[in-house]
């Protein structure tokens, strides 16, 4: 079996605050992934709620806050579709919140 994959996993605007975190690294084992890099968008989330859940806050609300349907994923600075969330070592990933601007 080969190593895990070394991730930096990057929080936004109110998803920083509400996790009281800007970044995580992650090493993800390489059997979780669903083909190739290919990553199904909740085992990845699973992964981070795992990684963050602590006496603060529980793995439930975290996964509530990095599922919901108007956050996005960027991968590298691009933004990605939920489908198409292809991971590789030293890959930094994003997750951005809707903003409001005025």
């Amino acid at each position: 079996m080969s190593g895990g994959i070394a991730l930096t996993v990057m929080f936004f605007a109110s998803l920083r605050e509400q996790l009281a975190t800007e970044s995580l690294a992650l090493t993800l084992a390489p059997e979780s992934r669903q083909a190739s890099d290919r990553w199904d968008r909740s085992v990845f989330i699973s992964a981070v709620a795992e990684a963050l859940a602590g006496p603060r806050i529980d793995a439930q609300t975290v996964i509530e806050l990095l599922a919901a349907p108007n956050v996005r994923l960027a991968v590298n600075q691009t933004l990605v579709a939920d489908d198409d969330l292809v991971l590789t070592s030293g890959d930094t990933v994003a997750f951005l919140p809707p903003v409001t601007g005025g």
